[in-house]
């Protein structure tokens, strides 16, 4: 079995929070939003004195792992899918309800690497794509990709919520 924990964060009660990948069967808790036994991303939160797990769940992914808390207790996990598309997951503070999985798609690939929440509940992530076709908010300052591969910039609207798997519709997204 292949595990990584591969990021650490605290909440504002002192739970602590390990994201990773998993290669499977890795232990989940019931009741939680996802108890896959594919090769994924997890998200373990244990009480602060680190002798209890208070949920884990694992999300179907394939590679890579952006992970931030905000200041609500809400999880989000970032990376790429199996089809080599960039995703966003949200989860809620007890870890039992997938808030939203939402895609950022092009024909080619992406990847999430950096993500941040603001006060307002949005999400703004940063990756790489060779997508041509990436969707591009109207005006953005560079709407048209340069070179074999170019970063991206984006910001998801908290409507999200209601998307579970699907494509995500962002507030602004430009080439960079």
């Amino acid at each position: 079995m292949d595990d990584t924990g591969a990021q650490i964060a605290f909440d504002s009660e002192g739970s602590i929070f390990v994201a990773g990948l998993t290669g499977g069967s890795f232990p989940t808790t019931p009741g939680g939003a996802s108890r896959s036994t594919e090769k994924g991303v997890f998200v373990t939160k244990f009480s602060g004195d680190g002798k209890r797990i208070l949920y884990s769940v694992v999300l179907p992914a394939q590679s890579g792992l952006v992970f931030a808390l905000d200041r609500n207790g809400y999880a989000y996990v970032g990376g790429s899918t199996g089809a080599n598309h960039a995703f966003v997951a949200k989860l809620s503070p007890d870890g039992s309800t997938l808030l939203y999985n939402a895609t950022i798609t092009g024909t080619s690939s992406e990847a999430v690497l950096g993500l941040a929440s603001d006060g307002s509940g949005n999400v703004v992530v940063s990756g790489v794509t060779t997508s041509r076709d990436l969707p591009v908010t109207p005006g953005a300052f560079q709407p048209q990709m340069r070179g074999l591969q170019n970063a991206f910039v984006s910001k998801l609207d908290r409507s999200e919520e209601r998307r579970v798997g699907k494509e995500c519709r962002s507030r602004w997204s430009p080439y960079h």
